[in-house]
């Protein structure tokens, strides 16, 4: 079992060693797909939407900000 686990996990950081020349068009995507949501919760909606729903968009977006922050200042310290 644990053979499988780790051959998961090596396939997987391949997966995603794979998706590095991407990573500027995910950034896009991700924040794309962000404020549309954030535009159909605040402006679009008619009904109301539950604050269960607000909080978990702002944490996601919080932390999506966070982490697209890290991975750009921990690649601008490595770049030559």
């Amino acid at each position: 079992m644990n053979i499988i686990l780790a051959g998961l996990g090596l396939g997987s950081v391949a997966f995603g060693a794979w998706f590095v020349k991407y990573r500027y068009f995910l950034y896009a995507f991700t924040f794309t797909l962000l404020a549309t949501s954030f535009y159909r919760i605040y402006f679009k909606h008619k009904g109301d939407v539950g604050i269960k729903t607000k909080v978990t968009l702002w944490i996601v977006a919080g932390m999506s900000l966070m982490l697209t922050t890290f991975s750009i200042i921990k690649n601008l310290r490595a770049a030559p």
